[in-house]
């Protein structure tokens, strides 16, 4: 009960966020609003280091000067150049550190230049370990790619785009298609490939030019890796991969699996599972994720 009577500090920092547009658009954070009305509004703000952020998040966190900390505008000189700061570059205890220290509580939630060990509770942003294993796939998928002989430049823009210019995402949002057409149906995806595999299950109702296309790249997946590790040629397999995606795609597209006719619903869904396997497959030969969603 006493808890609830010990004062709180609440310190939120956004980024990229000027004072007008954040002043224009206060109906749309009523409590960030409150808590603002009931603060100090600086008006212009000098600083001897350029930057976006000004004052960067490790000033705002010591009170302390860039030169002080060595985090200058949220980056710190490696004796090359500028690189993005890490909450372990700050070279003097933050106010999460000595607020720990001194027996309070401390959550930190989001990027604010604070180390785990030095908050009670810590949350990384949501998008952090989707975007290092978006670019990790990515580097990977692009090198394999490239023929030996070719020359390789790497669009670092086109890497972590989501739309399907991009092969890596492309791939992925394939495999993602179809788990959410099983996840629809809801039924036992293990007994129907079970089934499939025994001859137990009908596949008649695949009569589909689509449906056809479909079965024969699933079945020209063994010889592709063969070939590929015969010709040493991985790059081969993310061509392969980056086809079927596009059949995958074509058939999602012009054709509904989740039919009424029950025979024809676990015939397609079927094939999807069959084609989800070698996405899954192929993905792992190559070291890329399969996400599911």
């Amino acid at each position: 009960m006493l808890d609830c009577l010990v004062p709180k500090v609440l310190l939120v920092m956004i980024d990229g966020v000027s004072a007008d547009s954040f002043r224009r658009h206060l109906g749309r954070m009523p409590n960030l609003a409150r808590l603002a009305r009931g603060g100090v509004t600086v008006e212009r703000l000098a600083s001897l280091v350029p930057g976006i952020s000004l004052p960067g998040r490790a000033s705002i966190l010591t009170g302390r000067s860039a030169a002080e900390i060595g985090v200058y505008g949220n980056k710190v000189w490696d004796g090359v150049g500028f690189s993005y700061a890490t909450p372990d570059d700050v070279r003097v205890p933050t106010l999460a550190r000595r607020a720990l220290d001194a027996g309070l509580d401390v959550a930190s939630v989001g990027f604010g230049m604070v180390r785990p060990e030095d908050a009670t509770v810590f949350r990384r942003p949501w998008w952090v370990d989707d975007f290092v294993q978006r670019g990790r796939d990515a580097v990977r998928f692009f090198l394999i790619s490239r023929k030996a002989d070719s020359e390789f430049v790497f669009d670092v823009d086109l890497a972590l785009a989501r739309t399907d210019e991009n092969p890596v995402y492309y791939i992925q949002y394939a495999h993602a298609r179809i788990c959410s057409v099983l996840a629809q149906w809801g039924g036992d995806a293990q007994t129907l490939a079970r089934d499939a595999a025994t001859g137990a299950l009908d596949l008649a109702p695949l009569t589909s030019p689509r449906e056809f296309a479909l079965c024969a790249s699933i079945a020209a997946f063994a010889e592709t890796i063969q070939s590929a590790v015969d010709e040493l040629a991985p790059h081969a397999i993310a061509f392969y991969l980056k086809d079927l995606a596009a059949e995958l795609h074509s058939y999602y597209n012009a054709e509904r699996v989740l039919v009424d006719d029950a025979d024809t619903r676990r015939a397609r869904l079927a094939l999807l599972l069959a084609v989800r396997q070698v996405f899954r497959n192929g993905l792992a030969l190559l070291g890329v994720s399969a996400p599911e969603r």
